[in-house]
């Protein structure tokens, strides 16, 4: 940041407000660069000028024209040195902070990581998992996602908690990689324990549904132990975006199995996505269980001839 002051010729008795201005009139800019002012239109007196430089800009010295216009008189011009370093306009991002999230065993949950671009970055970036203990499972929505500077970028993903995973506190890192640039931050997960009477399973199921459209799938349940309560199906920790509905919402013993039907936002990236939880709750039981689905990109459609 830098000042920009206006000073009246003195006697002129000059004291309209005048408005300031870059890149404009008969002297250009340098392209890359622009420039804001905390007061504009200015009365005698200062106004501080912001300075941003774009990731294209040759490092080296330059001299900007500043103009100002008033009532009654033409433009007059003043000028903003600038020193561009080597290295400082480097396009880059950085992640984070990534938010902080509670997760039951045998469950999953939604978070987001925030992708910063500065200088101008704009290349894919490739986010992954950094040495994750045994258990956790993750599920990034968009893995390689563009980065549409200068506008930060919000990546979902789960994390899933398999059974072998001890109640706790854990630290895990996520990296993010792309255009000759790598970045880090961790995320802090909770790990509680789930419900412990397990008296019925939710077999795995698969599924394929397109950006902005619906589909329905098979849930086989099975029931242990003599269990003859009705189960409560629910979705857990889901991409906003990605919803069920069941055939019944309360099925009893022994006609468990269900029919899933799926809607797909078409906010929702294309993707696969492993770890989708469905759980059935009872008195006192619970059934857990995984949907695993594939999100096309938007189903195709052939409009008749016209005659």
């Amino acid at each position: 940041m830098s000042g920009v002051t206006i000073t009246p010729v003195s006697g002129s008795g000059f004291s309209a407000p005048v408005t300031l201005c870059y890149y404009c009139g008969t002297r250009p800019g340098t392209p890359g660069v622009t420039v804001s002012f905390s007061t504009n239109p200015v009365s005698a007196g200062s106004s501080v000028a912001t300075v941003k430089v774009g990731g294209g800009v040759v490092p080296g010295s330059y001299t900007l024209p500043i103009g100002g216009t008033a009532a009654g008189s033409g433009m007059v011009y003043g000028t903003l040195a600038l020193t561009v370093n080597a290295g400082s306009s480097a396009p880059s991002f950085t992640i984070g902070p990534i938010p902080s999230i509670t997760v039951p065993t045998l469950n999953n949950a939604y978070s987001k990581i925030t992708i910063n671009p500065t200088n101008g970055f704009n290349s894919a970036v490739s986010i992954s998992t950094v040495n994750w203990p045994a258990g956790f499972y993750s599920d990034f929505y968009a893995s390689s996602p563009t980065i549409p500077y200068p506008a930060t970028y919000d990546a979902p993903f789960s994390i899933g908690i398999g059974p072998t995973v001890s109640p706790g506190q854990y630290s895990l890192t996520v990296s993010g990689s792309g255009g000759g640039v790598t970045a880090s931050a961790t995320i802090s997960v909770t790990v509680i324990p789930s419900v412990p009477t397990t008296t019925g399973a939710i077999q795995g199921a698969t599924i394929t549904v397109p950006r902005g459209g619906t589909g329905s799938v098979l849930i086989p349940i099975s029931a242990t132990n003599g269990i003859t309560s009705p189960l409560t199906l629910t979705t857990s920790g889901w991409l906003p975006g990605i919803a069920a509905t069941f055939t019944t919402a309360n099925p009893t013993p022994p006609a468990l199995d269900q029919n899933a039907n799926v809607t797909v936002a078409t906010s929702v990236p294309a993707g696969v996505y492993s770890y989708l939880t469905l759980q059935g709750t009872g008195n006192p039981s619970v059934a857990l269980g995984y949907l695993a689905m594939r999100v096309a990109e938007y189903a195709a459609t052939v409009s008749p001839a016209s005659t």
